[in-house]
């Protein structure tokens, strides 16, 4: 079961950085794996 979050505008922005920068790491050169993971986390 899937439990649903939610944050104040601030932290949801905040969040959403913090992502796109794991994703551009894990995928780092890899524009397979960066679309694929962004897919997944954002």
């Amino acid at each position: 079961m899937a439990v649903s979050v939610t944050l104040p505008a601030d932290q949801e922005t905040a969040y959403r950085h913090f992502c796109e920068d794991i994703v551009t790491i894990l995928s780092w050169g890899d524009t397979f794996a960066y679309r694929s993971h962004r897919a997944m986390y954002l």
